[in-house]
């Protein structure tokens, strides 16, 4: 009668292991509940010390402009993004 005490010992294990995914949240380094984020590159443009915003650039896989917003359990439910020809 001892396999299969082990054995739905293992399973347990196996399925706590693989059941602790990582939030929406955690995966984008947050810390706390956040309900969305928007993302948008710009080039820094230094002049005599002075900093500047310079043009939109690419900042997330070739798209300048993203939004994000996230549901109570810290997974996302909506990605919009937009490329610099303005498609989304």
């Amino acid at each position: 009668m001892k396999t299969p005490s082990i054995l739905f010992v293992a399973l347990m294990m196996i399925y706590v292991t693989y059941s602790q995914e990582k939030t929406s949240w955690e995966y984008d380094g947050f810390k706390g509940k956040v309900k969305s984020r928007t993302t948008q590159g710009f080039s820094v443009i230094t002049d005599n010390g002075q900093t500047q915003k310079g043009e939109i650039i690419d900042v997330e896989w070739g798209f300048n402009n993203i939004f994000i917003t996230y549901n109570e359990n810290g997974y996302w439910t909506k990605y919009t993004s937009r490329k610099s020809d303005g498609t989304i």
